[in-house]
């Protein structure tokens, strides 16, 4: 029953989206195989069902797509992974990578690309050199993307892994010779805010509109970056979420700054958005951003935020 389900779902979103089982499956599967598991016919691991779901931004609950004990003891070790990860005890999420390893063969590309994603999450943490990053980054998304490149305008569909490596190779500068970093980025935030659904969607979402405001802050171009600041304070006013609301309200002051100078309208859009960060930062605790807004009140806008104004923001 619970592939019957996974078949469905598969066919649904595959007809409703107008999607070929090819660009779905390709990387991860064969094309006979995704049209038999959508028949029911054919029984996938949970991280190959996982990752076919992926490409269409949509989940159902691991237990359903559980095959066997086998199956149930890799998930479990991947789970075990993925919270070492999130509690910051790489020691134990690297042990655990090992271990997982040990059970694989050489061709289950799809499990590689697992302990290869979380070495780069781990080696982002551990601050490893760039190179070191994107060339595990590089080897994990070409698992299931062998041929990408950045520059393709074709369409395609990415699983949250592959969004994630393509974001981290462009923060890492990987993309720099590329001709348009930005135009990937675009297309990315395009396809997770379509197609993604849930937490997936407002975490790559974020993080994808955090790099589009970098990229623009590097090339000068203010006015983007603040268009990119913009969309993403309104996206987090949807969420619960406060993560991210103080950066981006100073960064916001800064590009309108930048782009506008002492203009006295302006001025009071700087001002009132380096009270925003303050507040917030201070609302989360972050001293360190709560010095850096007073820090550049003080020394850029040459001004101060008092108590009273906090009350008006």
């Amino acid at each position: 029953m619970m592939w019957t389900t996974l078949g469905i779902v598969l066919h649904y979103y595959r007809e409703k989206y107008d999607f070929s089982q090819a660009e779905i499956c390709r990387g991860i599967c064969s094309v006979a195989t995704l049209s038999r598991v959508e028949a029911g016919e054919r029984e996938i691991d949970s991280l190959t069902g996982e990752l076919l779901l992926g490409r269409i931004g949509k989940e159902i609950t691991q237990f359903e797509l559980m095959l066997n004990e086998d199956d149930y003891g890799m998930w479990i070790l991947r789970e075990e992974i993925c919270k070492a990860v999130q509690k910051k005890d790489y020691e134990n999420a690297k042990q655990r990578i090992w271990q997982y390893r040990t059970q694989l063969t050489a061709d289950q590309k799809l499990h590689h690309q697992f302990c290869e994603y979380y070495e780069v999450k781990i080696a982002i943490a551990l601050q490893e050199k760039e190179e070191k990053i994107c060339a595990l980054a590089y080897e994990a998304l070409k698992r299931t993307k062998p041929q990408f490149d950045i520059s393709n305008r074709e369409r395609q569909l990415y699983t949250p892994f592959e969004v994630e490596l393509i974001l981290i190779l462009i923060q890492n500068g990987n993309f720099k010779a590329a001709e348009q970093p930005i135009d990937r980025l675009e297309v990315l935030l395009s396809y997770v805010e379509t197609y993604y659904t849930g937490q997936k969607r407002e975490k790559l979402s974020i993080e994808i509109l955090l790099e589009l405001i970098r990229q623009n802050e590097r090339n000068e171009s203010c006015g983007d970056a603040i268009k990119y600041v913009d969309k993403a304070l309104l996206f987090l006013s949807e969420s619960r979420s406060m993560e991210h609301v103080a950066e981006l309200h100073y960064r916001k002051a800064m590009a309108v700054r930048k782009k506008y100078g002492k203009a006295a309208e302006w001025d009071e859009v700087c001002k009132r958005e380096c009270k925003l960060a303050y507040f917030a930062a201070r609302m989360g605790k972050d001293d360190e951003l709560t010095d850096k807004v007073l820090r550049y009140c003080k020394e850029t806008l040459e001004w101060q935020i008092t108590e009273q104004e906090i009350l008006f923001v």
